[in-house]
């Protein structure tokens, strides 16, 4: 795999190339006519190489870069190139000779969390190693090691960097710290849009596994327990950080070219976001050891650092009154509470994210929640809550769902109508008896889950829900589905357990749908008015009245899911299946059927057949027409012996056929079954 990429506009002419061998791809980069910069990444497998590249070059392309033939001129970059790492243990006595250390690199603050986290690690094993560990030295190694990076980065660098992007690698060694850097942001929050190309292994405590923790550095993610891996973890990132911070002082790190301001990001996982320790214009840089004054609270014992996350449940009572300290606190969930003291201290917490309160016991809706700058979900579910009255203005808030489900509710809550970013609502399991046409003036609404109420009718709409993808309905009392049309931008019609007797023709005019699940409701027939729904490739009428194939089915062409059991069906239509070349899934368990159509060798890419709890006294032979078809279920039948086609099914991975007179002698059967086709994999019961 390789590819050549320009991207042109008034401010620049710049190429990117990709060049995928084996287990490694390289990337060259820069200015158009220029032999740019090459950087490579290593794999330990091919296919998460190629996977990894393919997401780089989509990336581009969605940024606007054009592909091209390379110019005649340019030489590809030697792929054999080494990798420029750097071991925390590798050229140690080259690099001192250099340098002016810090006499300390280990601040007190940094013994004090490292005291606290020893305490808890559950293997007395490893918090007696770890306490008896020469963090100096340790440190001394990380300083050269990132002394030598800064030393190499500004020879070979000459634009000047925004980010550096600095990660704990989990995606391969698990025991790295990995640097990169961004040329084209200096925006923490729009920082490495670029993708990680530079990835460069700079810190390797793989010598500190083998020789203080005894263990093989591949295998450690296996041998801890989770908690105490992650525990270890951060020692070792927070001790890097504080390093880091150390070696920003030295002349090499100054020399590099940087953008004004500049920053330096750090994450403890490879997809997580990272957040900013040092910022360049900061007066005071943030606190790394924010742990110590977090864990003096009673709180402390449900936090999960590595999510930022206070995850509480299943508590008599709960006193909230400090839990301003996690400061950076960015989800907190509760549940099964009876009593939360101090709820309103929430209202402190500036980066939240996601609030879940499930079955507690509220006295009246914590509206305060609602005006939280950063929240953007909003969990109050089973609760009891009386918020039917509440009328404030939330016109500022950022919040994109919502969710009260499970609360008795009999009406939309009229501070719901005033939410301006939602984007999702999720109201199911009250009492709720019409859907409001006022929930269509929410511009960005686009996922409406009402499913669980008393709903009777849609008809009453008049206004347009004209963003709204995915509505849930299901579980409610629906007789009819006319009104649907007001939801003309909807993928997703979820209507069962209703009790629809036929399909609305108003279906068809919604050309963006592609699902639509109208299982266990009382549908008879369906109509047919000779327009075809060419977007639908999920279609499910299981579980309904049916006794007769409806003439309408031929109007959903593309369909690769059809669900059809458990209904009233004896027979089907010779030519039913004749237009439906897509169609990968089939359901006719639980009917009443004893044989299948011609028409169903027409199926040419049907994979998965459901044909269990009918009266079948053989396997159709029509099957082994069927050149795709992986897994037939026919348990539950009268089946009593296997036929010598099966041999031609080499497709075939799976043959349900359990309950069935031929299931009483599985040994034989199994035998039976090798000797004719030995890729198949029989289920008797």
């Amino acid at each position: 795999m390789k590819h050549y990429l320009t991207f042109q506009d008034d401010k620049s002419d710049k190429f990117w190339q990709i060049e995928v061998s084996e287990n490694s791809f390289t990337v060259t980069y820069g200015k158009t006519g220029t032999s740019g910069q090459t950087q490579i990444k290593t794999f330990d497998d091919k296919e998460i190489c190629l996977k990894e590249a393919k997401k780089l070059l989509s990336e581009k392309l969605k940024k606007g870069y054009v592909e091209t033939d390379p110019p005649i001129s340019s030489t590809s970059s030697d792929s054999s190139k080494k990798k420029n790492s750097t071991s925390t243990e590798t050229s140690v006595s080259q690099t001192k000779s250099k340098i002016d250390k810090p006499a300390s690199l280990t601040s007190e603050t940094f013994h004090q969390f490292l005291k606290v986290r020893i305490q808890d690690i559950s293997s007395s094993k490893y918090s007696k190693i770890l306490k008896n560990t020469d963090w100096e030295n340790l440190a001394g190694d990380i300083f050269d090691s990132v002394y030598k990076y800064w030393e190499e980065l500004n020879q070979k660098e000459k634009s000047p960097i925004g980010i550096f992007d600095i990660r704990w690698d989990d995606a391969s060694t698990d025991y790295c710290i990995e640097f990169d850097y961004d040329l084209e942001s200096n925006d923490p929050k729009n920082s490495m849009e670029e993708g990680a190309i530079r990835n460069v292994p700079v810190v390797d405590f793989s010598n500190f596994i083998k020789n203080q923790l005894k263990q093989k550095p591949e295998k450690i993610r296996e041998v801890l327990e989770d908690e105490d891996f992650s525990l270890i973890k951060d020692i070792l990132c927070k001790l890097t950080q504080e390093v880091i911070i150390q070696t920003l002082k030295a002349e090499v790190f100054k020399q590099i070219p940087k953008q004004q301001p500049y920053f330096l990001m750090f994450s403890y996982y490879h997809d997580e976001d990272a957040s900013v320790f040092f910022d360049s214009n900061a007066k005071e840089q943030k606190n790394l050891y924010s742990i110590l004054k977090i864990s003096k609270s009673s709180l402390f014992k449900y936090f999960l650092s590595g999510e930022q996350s206070l995850i509480i449940s299943n508590v008599s009572e709960i006193d909230l009154t400090d839990i301003n300290l996690f400061e950076n606190l960015k989800n907190f969930n509760i549940s099964n509470c009876e009593n939360i003291i101090s709820l309103q201290s929430l209202s402190e917490l500036k980066n939240i994210q996601s609030i879940s309160i499930k079955g507690a016991k509220l006295s009246e809706f914590p509206d305060f929640l609602l005006n939280l700058p950063s929240l953007k979900s909003l969990y109050l579910t089973n609760s009891n809550l009386s918020i039917e009255n509440k009328i404030s203005i939330f016109n500022s808030s950022q919040l994109e769902l919502l969710c009260l489900n499970a609360n008795s509710l009999t009406t939309i809550p009229e501070f719901v109508f005033q939410l301006p970013q939602l984007k999702k609502l999720l109201f199911m399991d009250n009492q709720l008896t019409e859907l409001p046409d006022r929930l269509a003036d929410l511009k960005f609404l686009r996922n409406l889950n009402l499913s669980g109420n008393k709903i009777t009718q849609i008809s009453n709409l008049t206004k347009e829900f004209s963003e709204i993808i995915e509505l849930g309905l299901f579980d409610n009392r629906l007789t009819s589905l006319d009104g649907i049309c007001r939801f003309p931008k909807l993928n997703e019609l979820l209507i069962w357990g209703n009790e629809l007797e036929t399909i609305s023709p108003e279906i068809f005019n919604l050309k963006n749908l592609t699902r639509i699940d109208t299982t266990k409701n009382k549908i008879s027939s369906f109509p047919n008015i000779g327009i075809t729904l060419e977007s639908v490739t999920n279609l499910s009428l299981s579980n309904n009245q049916l006794t007769q194939i409806p003439e309408g089915l031929t109007q959903f062409p593309n369909l690769k899911s059809l669900g059809l059991d458990d209904n009233l069906l004896k027979e089907l239509p010779d030519d039913l299946f004749k237009n439906f070349q897509k169609l990968e899934t089939l359901a006719l368990s639980n009917n009443r059927l004893s044989n299948l159509p011609k028409s169903i060798s027409q199926l040419e890419s049907l994979k998965n057949i459901y044909l269990k709890n009918n009266q079948f006294i053989q396997i159709p032979e029509i099957l082994k027409e069927l050149k795709k078809l992986k897994d037939v279920s026919l348990s539950g039948n009268q089946i009593s012996e296997l036929p010598e086609f099966l041999s031609e099914m080499t497709a075939l991975r799976e043959l349900k056929i359990g309950n069935n007179p031929i299931a009483q002698n599985p040994e034989s059967v199994e035998t039976k079954m090798k000797e004719i086709n030995s890729k198949v994999v029989l289920y008797l019961s």
